[in-house]
């Protein structure tokens, strides 16, 4: 992105060379991103365009991001629940859930291991396991 600032005249310029001169911030903007000019109006549209989609790539990398810490951890929580024994109702009672939702959560991260290694995952009602837990802290 070229970069762009305005004068104390009010004129907005864009560094390039040589420099080119807008009357108002959105056309200054527009054209240090794509070198395209546009009216005001124009680019104030494509730049809202320009930054929702902006905004979108950035929320679906945060949310795939998310991920990263079940692919690190689950395999671990997995072999740790089968390690200290059967869970009952009375275990997990403070937190507000069953024994049988702890072990849908057990087999929701075993299903994500196995869609981030490539294996082959049973179709179930996963949101309903996760919607169980969400609020859990």
């Amino acid at each position: 992105m070229t970069d762009y600032y305005r004068r104390p005249d009010g004129k907005w310029i864009v560094r390039s060379i040589p420099e080119v001169e807008f009357d108002n911030e959105y056309s200054a903007q527009w054209y240090a991103l794509t070198g395209e000019t546009l009216t005001a109006a124009e680019a104030a549209s494509a730049l809202g365009g320009y930054m929702k989609k902006e905004e979108t790539a950035k929320a679906i990398i945060r949310a795939v991001q998310s991920l990263a810490t079940v692919n690190d951890l689950g395999p671990d929580l997995v072999k740790e629940y089968f390690d200290v024994g059967p869970f009952t109702d009375e275990d997990v009672a403070a937190l507000g859930i069953t024994a049988a939702q702890l072990g849908a959560c057990i087999t929701l991260l075993q299903q994500v291991g196995l869609l981030m290694g490539s294996g082959a995952t049973t179709p179930a009602d996963y949101t309903a396991t996760l919607n169980a837990v969400r609020r859990v802290t």
